[in-house]
């Protein structure tokens, strides 16, 4: 009797090791599976375009954010802010059809940012250019706006509309260092210290005010003239199984594009959240103020560093105090030319 046991388990015990050859190393997969990795949320490289302002390395990877997809096909919008640029030359024009904004992005940045085999993955979208509510709340009040929607518009790459923003809602963006250098540009030329949290990238949705444009100012709805220099984040779609063969994805331990908000604090703001959270050695590279003429700003910081690990927020700096920090780890805070809050000094 126990021969007989013995052989049956013998042959259990083999019959569990073939099953271990075909399953290796811990489990079956089902081969018709084909799990993708394009999914909502992630982050992934597509294409290049000159980020750095240094045209000798090269023009750098785009990073992109997948804020929608279906079955086969799936959006995304740049996660930087690419340039600076206006909407159109026409200051009596705001509908996107006529831009002079959709015909760069069209025959121009598409054709500079993707290769052949990236611009074959880009799917010609058919989009729709219907008024937004903020639009209709104004038809009774204003006689000169339009009262007819202009038509849909099919573009490889575009700006997202107003109702798709509210829809989507992408994560903030954050600026290439190309778009700074254009704003600081901008801003010493008219002597203006409006911080890069005011900057607003462009929607595509006409504004009730037959000058302006739909625009996002940080996190908040607000509008544009058209003839202003605004930002430029791209939205393209692609389809998916041939994104999912060309796509490289973006892996960061922490996210820095959705948090990079220390850049809207100024040096007293950003030195509160770090000395709440209970560090004390802690050190400034660059000017706090700046003067001009007889008033004084507050200048804005750059990025925080830990250590020598950048990090973005406050949700970061609370991140490192749980993970075991010590108060007297060395902080450097960096600070930006760009200032805000002037005061009269006399």
């Amino acid at each position: 009797m126990n021969h007989v046991i013995k052989n049956i388990i013998l042959i259990m015990l083999s019959a569990i090791f073939l099953l271990s050859l075909v399953c290796f190393p811990a489990y079956c997969v089902n081969e018709t599976e084909n799990p993708s990795k394009i999914q909502k949320g992630l982050f992934v490289y597509f294409g290049h375009y000159e980020q750095d302002d240094n045209i000798n390395n090269g023009p750098e990877s785009i990073v992109w954010e997948i804020i929608s997809i279906n079955k086969d096909k799936a959006w995304l919008i740049s996660t930087h802010c690419l340039e600076f640029i206006q909407f159109n030359d026409n200051i009596k024009e705001n509908r996107w059809e006529r831009s002079t904004i959709r015909k760069w992005m069209n025959e121009e940045f598409f054709f500079k940012a993707f290769s052949t085999e990236e611009r074959d993955a880009i799917v010609l979208s058919n989009n729709s250019n219907a008024f937004s509510k903020q639009y209709i709340e104004h038809y009774s009040h204003y006689s000169w706006i339009h009262n007819t929607p202009e038509p849909n518009t099919y573009d490889q790459v575009f700006l997202l509309s107003t109702k798709e923003y509210e829809s989507f809602k992408p994560h903030p963006c954050d600026y290439s260092q190309h778009v700074k250098n254009q704003i600081d540009k901008e801003e010493k030329m008219y002597r203006s210290s409006n911080s890069l949290r005011n900057r607003s990238y462009w929607l595509r949705s006409e504004n009730w005010d037959p000058w302006s444009v739909d625009t996002v100012s940080s996190i908040n709805l607000s509008s544009s003239m058209v003839n202003s220099n605004c930002c430029f984040r791209p939205v393209i779609c692609v389809n998916k199984e041939k994104l999912n063969t060309l796509v490289k994805p973006f892996i960061l331990s922490f996210n820095p594009f959705l948090y990079d908000y220390f850049r809207e604090y100024t040096y007293m703001e950003a030195l509160q959240i770090l000395q709440e959270s209970g560090f004390t050695n802690i050190s400034v590279i660059g000017e706090t103020t700046k003067k001009e003429w007889f008033i004084t700003y507050e200048c804005l910081v750059d990025k925080i560093a830990v250590g020598n690990e950048v990090v973005y927020s406050r949700e970061h700096i609370y991140n490192f105090v749980q993970n075991g920090f010590l108060p007297d780890t060395p902080i450097t805070i960096y600070m930006s030319e760009i200032a805000i809050n002037g005061s009269f000094d006399f």
